[in-house]
Formats: structure tokens, C-alpha cells, sequence
């Protein structure tokens, strides 16, 4: 049987609210009104859907049992892209924006915030390995954080993927989004022009 995957930030407590799109002059742009953010995932990219979304999450395999229940449990993205149409019988460059309370405990530092949201990332991948380490940033004009890493993707049918993952934390008060894109490690699917796009689309209400 082909491996079908698709990356998936773990640990994610995301408010589940309606996409809304509306066309511009060269793609379409999601916007959800509720959370105050929009985006324009890159030409031709896909929309995934929430079903396909836990069916993707059922096929990761971690070696931590609480981790891989808590990854059943969270809650879905505000908005899911990738590259191929689902399912794909490889590695899936995606992009997606979750929600999160923002621990008060941690006060407004991005970066700190972003340390103990990555905390997760490394114990569920052994390989886990920084290619740019958590350092300020700024998105949609907002104080943001950063990181680039990578790892092992395991599947349930033994199916193994190196993955190139990059997150951004912007806080907004009481809760923060996360915006996470992975790809490949090599090839046209790192897809680096792609995610600089998406990033560089991202609109946050003030």
C-alpha cells in the first residue's frame, strides 16, 4: 500500500471556525473573520478539508502514546493548503494556521512562546534538528518568532519521510496563531518560493 502523508504540527488546540474565500486578481484569498486573519495560499494550491485532515493525523505514528492521543484530540486548523490534491502518494508540501490560547505564564515574548510550543516537535521526533534556530521576527507587521527544522515523518504502514518544517508565532493578546509550512528536504518540493508567498500574503486584524 502507498504511503499517503501529509505534515502535521501536534499538540494544536485551534478554533474550528468557516473559511471564507474571495477571488483577487491572481488567486484566491481565505479569510476568517473571526480569528481576523486572511491568507493567499500559492497559485494552484489545494484546500484540504477537515476529514482529510484527522484521516492524515490517524496515519502518523509516534513513539510516545500520550503524544500520539493528544495529537488525536487537538482541534482542526483555521486553514489547510497543500501542493497536491489529497490523498498524494508522497510527501505533501502544506501550509496551515492554528490557533492557540496564548499561555499567560510565558507574558508576550514570541520567542519564549515559541521555545514551549516546539517543546512538543522534539519529543515526538528523535531526529528533530534546528536548520535556523527560534530568533525573532515579524509577520503581517506584528512581533513575531521563527524557527526552520527538521525530521522523520513515520507512517502507520512503516513509511518513513524527512521533512523540512518552518513555524511563525505571532501573538495577538490572549491567544497566538501558528503558522506552519513543510516540505521536503531537497527538490522542487521544498517549495521555499511557495511558503515566501504565503507568508508574505498573510493579513492580521489590528
Amino acid at each position: 500500500m502507498t504511503s499517503r502523508v501529509n505534515p502535521t504540527v501536534l499538540g494544536v488546540l485551534a478554533a474550528s471556525v468557516c473559511l471564507v474565500a474571495t477571488v483577487g486578481a491572481a488567486q484566491s484569498r481565505f479569510d476568517n473573520p473571526t480569528a481576523g486573519i486572511s491568507i493567499a495560499p500559492p497559485a494552484g494550491w489545494h484546500v484540504i478539508s477537515m476529514q482529510r485532515v484527522m484521516e492524515n493525523r490517524a496515519q502518523v505514528r509516534l513513539g510516545d502514546d500520550e503524544l500520539a492521543a493528544g495529537l488525536q484530540r487537538a482541534a482542526t486548523p483555521l486553514f489547510v493548503f497543500s501542493k497536491y490534491a489529497e490523498p498524494h502518494a508522497a510527501l505533501n508540501p502544506t501550509v496551515q494556521v492554528v490557533l492557540r490560547p496564548a499561555p499567560a505564564s510565558l507574558g508576550g515574548s514570541a520567542t519564549v512562546m515559541l521555545k514551549a510550543a516546539i517543546e512538543t516537535l522534539q519529543r515526538a521526533f528523535p531526529d528533530f534538528t534546528f536548520v535556523d534556530p527560534i530568533q525573532p521576527a515579524t509577520v503581517a507587521g506584528f512581533p513575531a518568532s521563527y524557527m526552520k527544522a527538521t525530521y522523520t515523518l513515520r507512517t502507520a504502514n512503516g513509511g518513513a519521510f524527512r521533512v523540512m518544517s518552518r513555524t511563525w508565532l505571532v501573538p495577538r493578546g490572549k491567544v497566538m496563531f501558528l503558522i506552519g509550512m513543510s516540505g521536503t528536504i531537497s527538490g522542487e518540493d521544498v517549495s521555499e518560493a511557495e511558503f515566501r508567498g504565503a507568508l508574505e500574503s498573510i493579513q492580521i486584524e489590528r
